[in-house]
């Protein structure tokens, strides 16, 4: 429609790289909860964009069971056990001064504020998404 058919394949074949890369090198994937929303929270489910990135970076999401994105609970989180809560920089500007209220629910899990353009943004941002990615589960190792 552009006329931008080879930068568009070459961007595409540039991605499927990139990502086939990334599986190659992911170990045994790590539970995590991917928070997007405060008050109430709001978590990635099954059918989004993020949890499809979630598992490129060698996480498996414990709410993929849910649609969208759904409301939870402490509780919940509490319940599904993860290894790893991520809290996301957008739509939700999550900040250290959260950490506390989720540390206190799961004491036994790492919390991280991630940068949520490279989980949620598509396009050319993609390119940099699995350096991202590798560094973060370095950070985890």
């Amino acid at each position: 429609l552009c006329d931008r058919t080879l930068s568009a394949t070459t961007l595409a074949d540039t991605l499927q790289g990139h990502f086939d890369n990334q599986r190659s090198q992911t170990t045994k994937p790590l539970k995590a909860a991917y928070f997007i929303w405060r008050q109430p929270y709001m978590i990635a489910a099954r059918h989004t964009f993020i949890n499809s990135m979630l598992n490129l970076a060698g996480f498996h999401n414990v709410f993929q069971h849910l649609e969208r994105y759904p409301e939870i609970t402490l509780d919940q989180l509490a319940e599904a056990q993860p290894d790893i809560i991520l809290l996301s920089s957008e739509p939700y500007p999550f900040a250290a001064k959260h950490l506390a209220e989720f540390a206190a629910a799961c004491p036994t899990a790492q919390i991280l504020l991630v940068n949520g353009e490279y989980f949620s943004w598509y396009g050319n941002r993609l390119l940099y998404s699995c350096q991202y990615f590798q560094q973060l589960r370095l950070q985890l190792s």
